[in-house]
Parts: C-alpha cells; structure tokens; sequence
C-alpha cells in the first residue's frame, strides 16, 4: 500500500492555491493553507504518527472536547474527522479544479477546532495534475489512503483498543461523504464516480457500507449505509441516519421522508 511512483507530484504554488480557492468558494468550510511556517496552534501529521505520545494527547483531548472520556468513542470520532478533512482536501480540489495537493504525512499539518480536525497546513505547493478519472482516483487512494491514512489505522491500533473494522469503516464513511457533497454540488456523474473509487480501494476498505440510490418522480436522494456504527451516539446523541444498529427498513423510511421533505 505504498504510493505509486509513478503518479508525479510537481510544485506550483499558483495551481494548487488556485485549486483550494476554488473549493472553498463552493465549501467555505473546508480550507487550507500552503506555507512552510505553519502557525502554532497547527499539529505536525508526521508528529502524530510517528511519536505515540503526540498521538495519544491529540485523540484524548479531542474526545473531551466533544464531551466523552472513553478512549474508544474518542478514537473513532478522531479518525472519522481527520480522515475527511484529508480526503475532502485532496480529492475535491482534484475533481473540482484539477490539482491534488501532496498528502503524504511529511507534507501536512493540522490544526483542532471543538474536538473536530478543522484545517489543513500544507508544507509545499506540491500536486498532482488530474488525467482519467481511474488514474486520478488511483492516485488519490495511493497517496491518501495508502500512504497516510493506512499508517494512521496502525497507530491508533496501537495505542487504543479498537478494531480495524471500525476504523476502516470510519475511513469509507468519510470518503462516501466526499463524493455525496460533490455530487449534491455537480450532479449524478459523481455516483459513477464514487462507485468505481470503492472498486479500487484496499481490501481492508471494501464492505464496509455501500451506496443507496432512492429515487422520486424527478428527485433523488443517494444515501451510503455503513455496515458498523462509529459510535457517535455514545456523546449522548442521536444515531446517525445510516447508522448499522438501525435496522434498514427504518434508516430508508427516513431517506425518503427527507427527500419529501417531510
């Protein structure tokens, strides 16, 4: 699972720049900086990873600043945040603008807001330029999820006690929720698209949900149900509506309730 070689990142400060500007004016929410002087506050993603320590202080703190003491719940929700804040900032400005910045761990840090990963620090205007939609989702997945948040799964295995079906599970939620944001934005060529990227996807990341397409008169709804639960409701709220522990005829009654708007 390590980066393909042969997907070339080359520095261009203008390209990339211009490509997370672009997603920021249709996501305000997601945003990122390119400097090499990240601000203090910002969080070394090779610190995280390599020092058990770091790790462990980010994920505990992050758990009490969502309102939680169990170390598992913290666990998962941490990798349900990170895990999309990194897939969100590398596959939407690739799709959206042409240009995927380089997420090796090196690269990256991060910065924490209300317990939830909130922006990115890029060290280097490096990128890679988008080609066909299978080679672009390739390299996504070998730079993302092969050489970051791979390693990332590992670590927390080995400071918390939770199975790498959760985290993974976690991981494809986040990146099921990048597609349904581009295709609520884009349209219906992203449902090709995020199906095709969960054929190409580790093993340890396949069947861990899948996607739901509900369709009425001229609307549509498209829904991914997981096959674990992330353990959000242990914060004292409510499941999530694709959560597993809600037996399916419910979770689509409640998909087409929101698509009638009711």
């Amino acid at each position: 699972m390590n980066p393909d070689s042969t997907y070339r990142f080359e520095e261009d400060f203008t390209l990339l720049r211009s490509a997370l500007d672009k997603v920021s004016e249709y996501l305000p929410y997601l945003k990122a900086d390119i400097t090499s002087s990240p601000a203090t506050n910002f969080i070394s993603c090779s610190a995280l990873l390599d020092d058990p320590a770091t790790l462990k202080k980010v994920v505990l703190e992050s758990g009490i600043k969502i309102g939680t003491v169990d170390e598992r719940v913290a666990c998962s929700l941490f990798l349900l945040s990170y895990s999309y804040r990194l897939l969100a900032m590398g596959m939407a400005p690739l799709f959206i603008a042409g240009a995927m910045p380089a997420s090796d761990p090196e690269n990256m840090y991060f910065d924490i807001t209300s317990g939830r990963v909130s922006k990115l620090c890029y060290l280097s205007a490096k990128s890679y330029q988008g080609s066909t939609q299978t080679q672009d989702l390739r390299a996504a997945i070998d730079n993302i999820i092969g050489g970051h948040l791979h390693t990332l799964t590992l670590c927390l295995k080995s400071e918390f006690a939770i199975g790498s079906r959760l985290l993974w599970g976690n991981i494809a939620s986040a990146a099921a929720s990048v597609f349904r944001t581009l295709e609520g934005l884009f349209g219906q060529d992203f449902i090709a698209l995020g199906e095709l990227f969960f054929t190409l996807v580790p093993d340890k990341m396949k069947n861990q949900g899948s996607f739901y397409l509900l369709s009425l008169d001229e609307r549509h709804g498209w829904y991914w149900e997981r096959k674990n639960c992330c353990l959000y409701y242990q914060l004292g709220k409510d499941k999530c509506n694709d959560c597993s522990l809600v037996p399916q005829p419910i979770r689509r009654k409640k998909y087409q309730e929101m698509l009638e708007g009711n």
